[in-house]
């Protein structure tokens, strides 16, 4: 995973960020865009309540690369209509957070697992996740 760069006291969270927490929280094998979008602003809302100033990076070409770059974990695929990622089969939990590379702040990371913000992801209780 990118780590989540300071600028001038300023986190930078970028869609690898999002979407490599958001596969290592869900139970689910698919999530949308749009989930995704969700799960990014539920964690925003918790850097603001938290006083934390970041910024999201998303752009089609930084999600192209994540794309390349993580093509053995997830492809992009329509789920009844919808745009999003699909784990590729025999892709685990555990292969996520192995893929997470490099440093992310800890205000970031609790963020990231805060029971709101998964919430979002449909996860209700956090220690059910399967490993």
């Amino acid at each position: 995973m990118k780590k989540s760069k300071i600028n001038a006291g300023c986190y930078q969270i970028d869609i690898e960020n999002v979407t490599l927490n958001a596969f290592s929280y869900s139970p689910k094998r698919f999530i949308s865009y749009r989930k995704l979008s969700d799960y990014s602003e539920a964690v925003g809302e918790v850097l603001r309540r938290n006083n934390k100033n970041f910024a999201f990076k998303f752009s089609r070409e930084t999600a192209q690369e994540m794309l390349v770059k993580h093509s053995r974990l997830f492809r992009e695929i329509r789920n009844d209509g919808k745009p999003g990622l699909l784990l590729n089969p025999g892709i685990t939990a555990n292969d996520i957070i192995a893929s997470e590379q490099g440093y992310i702040s800890l205000d970031v990371l609790y963020a990231f697992a805060d029971k709101q913000a998964l919430a979002v992801l449909g996860v209700v209780d956090e220690t059910k996740i399967e490993l």
